[in-house]
């Protein structure tokens, strides 16, 4: 997901993302990462080929759902998103 920290603070504040407090750090569930995309996922149409849109796709999945830790705190969420891009 390529969003700010303002923006995933917006969502967690506004309650569309779930966090787990451990000691005063918020954690963000990996699940909960999964639900939020499968619940906002939007798809449009296209005049790609099939091959390019599945490709594509595989591509999102391996970036977003390679590293499947069970939680991690915004900070590093966002490192590792920034770094990936």
């Amino acid at each position: 997901m390529k969003i700010g920290k303002d923006r995933l603070s917006e969502l967690i504040n506004n309650g569309l993302i779930g966090v787990i407090l451990d000691n005063g750090k918020e954690l963000i569930p990996y699940i909960e990462i999964q639900r939020f995309i499968k619940d906002n996922l939007v798809y449009r149409k296209s005049t790609c080929e099939p091959q390019i849109l599945k490709r594509k796709k595989d591509m999102i999945n391996e970036t977003v759902f390679k590293n499947k830790t069970s939680s991690k705190s915004t900070n590093d969420l966002f490192n590792e998103i920034i770094l990936e891009n």
